[in-house]
């Protein structure tokens, strides 16, 4: 019971990290590309850039063994950011 609390509970602070980052993400692409037609085709880029972040910060705290100390629980957490991807990657084609 511990054990999936652990779980859940950090798999809730990699998805808050994953928004937390698209927010960044955001502010980042107007910063450096502005508003318009010309920025949406770095939207992508940008998103890639800070999903591969997390995931190597993922990887990192597994590896110092901080708050990942389970291999598992470092692969639902990479497969939890790559689905978050892939979904808002979906969402940014439908709008």
């Amino acid at each position: 019971m511990k054990k999936l609390f652990v779980y859940l509970f950090l798999s809730g602070l990699n998805i808050v990290l994953y928004f937390a980052l698209a927010i960044v993400d955001v502010f980042a692409e107007f910063l450096f590309f502005g508003s318009g037609k010309s920025s949406e085709k770095y939207s992508f880029w940008g998103s890639l850039f800070f999903a591969l972040l997390q995931i190597i910060i993922l990887w990192l705290l597994y590896k110092k063994q901080i708050l990942l100390k389970d291999k598992l629980l470092l692969i639902i957490n990479i497969g939890i950011v790559v689905c978050l991807f892939v979904i808002s990657l979906f969402i940014a084609q439908a709008f």
